[in-house]
C-alpha cells in the first residue's frame, strides 16, 4: 500500500483529537475516530471481496468518503460515478476503466450486501469486457463530467491528489475550526480533493449532505430558494461554488435574504464567472475567490 499522508493525518486526528466531527450529513455524524474505524473496516471488506478497481455510485454523504479512502487504505482503485451520467455513459467507464465491483444503493439485482458505518449497501461483481490497463500507480480514474458524448477518464496517483490537497489547505487557510460544505458532487475531482481531502488533512469537518436537500438536480439543475435556505441552514465556513451557485446566492442576498456570516472562504470556478457577478457578490458581503482558469 502507498504511504498516504492523508490516511496518516486521519490516524493522527483519530488519536489526537477522536470526538471532533469529521464528517456528516445532517443525519449522521462521525467523528474522527469513528471515520478512521469505518475506513480501517471498509478496506477490510474491500480486500475479502477480492476489489480490484472500485465503481463509486453513490450520492454525496459520509458513505461516499469511507469508501473514497477505504478504497486508498486497500490499494484499490476508485473509479467515481456520477449519478447525472447516463446508462451509457456509465457502461463506457465501467469498461473504459476496467471497474471489477460497483458500490451503491442497495438493490435487488443479486449484489452482495456490505455495511458501511451502519448504512446497507450493495457491492456487485462487473464483468469488464476485457482488462483496461492503467499507469503504474494510479489511484483513482476520474471521468469528465460533461453530459453528451462518452466521457474522458484521467488516472490519478495517490501522491499527486495530496499534494494537490495540502496546496488547497494551505492556500483556504483551513484549521480544524472550519466547516466545509461539499454542494458539488463529491465524483467530481475538485469537490473530492478540495472539499474532502483538503479539510481533513487539516482536521476540519466536512458537511456532505444529499445533492436533492441542497436543491441540486442532475448535471445542472438548481433550485435557488432551496440552496441558498441549505447554505442558510448549515452555516459553513467554505464552499466551492460554479457560477450559477453564486448568482443564486448572491441574487439572494439582494432580495434581503441574510446569508451565512459564518462564510469565510467561497470559491467559485468549473467555468468563466462574469466580472459583473464577482463584484455584485462581492457588494452583498460574500469572499469569494475566483479559481477557473
Amino acid at each position: 500500500m502507498t504511504a498516504s499522508r492523508l490516511l496518516a493525518a486521519l490516524r493522527r486526528y483519530a488519536a489526537a483529537a477522536p470526538d471532533r466531527t469529521a464528517v456528516t450529513d445532517g443525519t449522521v455524524a462521525l467523528t474522527y475516530a469513528a471515520l478512521a474505524d469505518a475506513v480501517e473496516r471498509t478496506a477490510d471488506a474491500l480486500r475479502a471481496a477480492r476489489v480490484h478497481r472500485l465503481g463509486m455510485a453513490l450520492d454525496n454523504g459520509p458513505v461516499w468518503v469511507i469508501a473514497d479512502l477505504a478504497a486508498a487504505r486497500a490499494g484499490v482503485v476508485a473509479v467515481p460515478l456520477p449519478q447525472y451520467f447516463t446508462a451509457a455513459q456509465r457502461a463506457h467507464a465501467l469498461v473504459d476503466a476496467g471497474v471489477t465491483h460497483v458500490l451503491d444503493a442497495p438493490r435487488d439485482d443479486g449484489g452482495a450486501s456490505l455495511t458501511v458505518a451502519g448504512v446497507q449497501c450493495t457491492l456487485r461483481a462487473v464483468a469488464p469486457e476485457g482488462t483496461a490497463v492503467l499507469p503504474p500507480g494510479t489511484a483513482k480514474v476520474t471521468y469528465t463530467s460533461g453530459t453528451t458524448g462518452a466521457p474522458k477518464g484521467v488516472c490519478l496517483s495517490l501522491a499527486h491528489q495530496e499534494a494537490v490537497a495540502a496546496a488547497l489547505a494551505d492556500a483556504a487557510g483551513f484549521s480544524p475550526d472550519d466547516r466545509h460544505l461539499c454542494v458539488l458532487p463529491l465524483a467530481t475531482l475538485l469537490e473530492n480533493v478540495a472539499g474532502v481531502y483538503a479539510p481533513l488533512l487539516a482536521g476540519a469537518s466536512c458537511a456532505v449532505p444529499s445533492l436533492a436537500t441542497l436543491g441540486l438536480s442532475g448535471s445542472s439543475g438548481l433550485d435557488a430558494s432551496a440552496f441558498a435556505a441549505a447554505i442558510g441552514a448549515w452555516q459553513p465556513t467554505t464552499a466551492i461554488l460554479i457560477p450559477q451557485m453564486l448568482q443564486a446566492l448572491t441574487a439572494a442576498a439582494e432580495q434581503g435574504i441574510e446569508l451565512p456570516r459564518s462564510l469565510r472562504f467561497v470559491a467559485v470556478g468549473g467555468a468563466r464567472v462574469a466580472p459583473e457577478l464577482l463584484a455584485r457578490a462581492a457588494a452583498v458581503g460574500l469572499p469569494v475567490y475566483q479559481g477557473y482558469g
